[in-house]
């Protein structure tokens, strides 16, 4: 009998969550963070269920679990919040470029019966009485054609 209570596991006998701990240089054994936030969220929720199954006296006491519980409670609002608002922004990016293109159309058509019933169907600098900017009309001129290089 090896002198413990029987009703008390040993410690070494828990599964842990395994962490990648730097081997080398002056930073040998710290616990490397996973790459990306999915990754460091789930390994979390993991570190947590498998703390939670311990008995308290056998939880680790440095971080406690309730902080750790708070941080990553906190990292999940946070998340939700920040999704939330990139579906917010998504959406009033949309309804701003529908108005937009109803306004465009609605202008078009209001320059169009401007220029129809009051300037004879011929657009003039007249238009400018009600807010239009009439600019001269620019051509494209055509490139004078290279010559060709003299051998």
């Amino acid at each position: 009998h090896s002198g413990m209570d029987e009703n008390r596991p040993n410690r070494a006998s828990f599964h842990r969550p395994r962490f990648e701990v730097r081997q080398t240089g002056k930073r040998k054994g710290t616990i490397l963070l996973p790459d990306g936030r999915d990754a460091i969220l789930k390994m979390l929720d993991r570190y947590i269920k498998t703390e939670k199954a311990h008995p308290a006296a056998d939880r680790f006491t440095t971080p406690a679990l309730a902080d750790v519980q708070a941080v990553v409670d906190s990292l999940k609002e946070n998340l939700g919040m920040r999704t939330t608002a990139q579906s917010q922004r998504a959406s009033g990016t949309h309804q701003s470029t529908v108005a937009a293109t109803k306004l465009l159309d609605l202008l078009q058509a209001a320059a169009v019966q401007i220029v129809v019933k009051q300037c004879d169907g011929t657009v003039t600098p007249d238009l400018a009485q009600w807010g239009f900017e009439v600019v001269a009309r620019t051509t494209k001129k055509a490139k004078p054609a290279s010559k060709p290089a003299s051998a």
